[in-house]
């Protein structure tokens, strides 16, 4: 499901559920990636949510309401667009979106 491409870990999303994926990048995260590349979100709400950490998430599609929400130092790229209330109550880090955004961004 993961593997290591030039230096950043790439986790296919590809038919996981939200959960799915958010417990897959928490274990990544805990095992020290500190570069992953999320294909395939296909719009998924609430990923990559709660995470206190100083790694690069680099979304490569779209991602649904509420992304990145209540982070603490993560730097999250988004190469696609998000929903409303992407970063919500994050309190350090970094969010960046190659797309377009809604409202409460």
């Amino acid at each position: 499901m993961a593997q290591v491409v030039t230096g950043a870990t790439v986790l296919d999303a590809e038919g996981l559920s939200t959960r799915e994926i958010n417990v897959a990048l928490a274990r990544l995260l805990q095992d020290g990636a500190s570069d992953i590349e999320v294909r395939n979100p296909v719009g998924q709400h609430c990923l990559a949510v709660a995470l206190k950490t100083q790694a690069r998430l680099h979304f490569q599609g779209s991602v649904g309401w509420y992304a990145a929400g209540m982070n603490d130092g993560a730097h999250i790229v988004i190469d696609g667009n998000c929903g409303w209330g992407l970063a919500e109550c994050q309190m350090g880090g970094r969010v960046e979106v190659h797309g377009n955004a809604g409202s409460g961004t």
